[in-house]
């Protein structure tokens, strides 16, 4: 997070980390810098990342790669989902 003092310097504004969006990104570290692609996790069968514990903890270990592994979904499919949703800038479809 930013400091007061900056956003106060730099006038509020304040930039996204860069998060890659590969197969080995981190789930918790791309919602982190893109929470706007939460509901599209949540309409794929990502239950748990509901729960901010849940995104602050698990999610920052499990690569987007082994988390489609373990819920079934092509995993290629899903990255063009994300990309998309970042180019249109938002998460929604």
């Amino acid at each position: 997070m930013t400091p007061a003092w900056l956003r106060a310097f730099t006038g509020g504004i304040e930039e996204k980390a860069m998060v890659d969006l590969t197969p080995e990104t981190k789930v918790g570290e791309l919602l982190e810098a893109h929470p706007e692609l939460l509901p599209i996790f949540l309409e794929a069968g990502f239950a748990p990342l509901a729960d901010p514990a849940m995104r602050r903890t698990v999610a920052r270990k499990v690569t987007i790669a082994s988390a489609c592994e373990v819920h079934g979904l092509d995993l290629e499919a899903f990255l063009k989902r994300l990309e998309g949703a970042l180019l249109q800038g938002h998460g929604g479809g």
